[in-house]
């Protein structure tokens, strides 16, 4: 048997909480600038829970292992501490720093029981988890709930992984990674196009011709994506603040 587990599994779905709080404001009279700085803050938030490893980009060493398990256990634990004491720690600060809309609305719900919070992010990731188990059950694949993620057999993980990693991004508009393997709407080539520098041709072996290909896709893939995750948060602004 094989275990499918969501990375930095809550942290996910706080773009979904900033949505709906912009959502809720956006047509509000005086709230213009808080709902666009709001999405831009969101655009950041998605980039980097999508990119990469969430916890080792608060590392000081980010390639040392042992500091990276310390800062999973403690974001997991400040996700769930009241406010006064998330406030004293230094790595919240810097967090709530980079993302400071985000951590407000955070603060928001936790005000008057810091349970709160978790309550949501707990039916989400139930709800996340919930509907990859009726999609791989639809498919034939045999599969259990744990925790924050789905065990099935070590032939089907990579189906089962994809398939939370999907519910994710529908809920969230994150590319998270279950399990290790990070989901995106996007093809192999497409994804292979999106890491493409655009150096000056000659300077990577290319012809100007193969060069400006690669660089359609890039620009076609980008435009996918933002159009998937548009679709995701179902607002027009989200747009202009590519």
């Amino acid at each position: 048997m094989s275990s499918c587990d969501i990375s930095n599994a809550h942290w996910n779905f706080l773009p979904r909480i900033l949505v709906n709080r912009l959502h809720h404001v956006s047509c509000e009279p005086h709230w213009e600038k808080y709902v666009n700085d709001g999405w831009r803050e969101h655009n950041r938030l998605i980039a980097l829970l999508g990119d990469g490893d969430f916890y080792r980009t608060w590392c000081v060493d980010p390639q040392n292992d042992g500091e990276r398990d310390q800062k999973k256990n403690l974001l997991t634990i400040l996700l769930n501490k009241k406010i006064e004491d998330c406030h004293r720690n230094f790595l919240y600060r810097r967090i709530r720093g980079a993302f400071p809309i985000t951590f407000g609305i955070v603060e928001d719900i936790k005000r008057n029981d810091h349970r709160n919070l978790s309550k949501q992010l707990h039916r989400f990731t139930a709800d996340a988890i919930a509907a990859a188990l009726l999609e791989v059950q639809r498919k034939g694949i045999a599969a259990i709930p744990h925790v924050d993620g789905l065990i099935c057999q070590q032939k089907d993980r990579e189906r089962v992984c994809k398939a939370i990693g999907k519910q994710i991004f529908e809920q969230t508009g994150v590319c998270c990674a279950v399990g290790g393997i990070r989901y995106s709407p996007l093809t192999e080539d497409e994804k292979q196009a999106l890491a493409f520098d655009e150096i000056a041709a000659s300077d990577d072996g290319m012809s100007y011709d193969e060069w400006e290909a690669r660089r359609a896709v890039k620009t076609a893939a980008m435009l996918k994506l933002t159009r998937f995750i548009r679709r995701v948060v179902g607002v027009t602004a989200f747009d202009s603040t590519w």
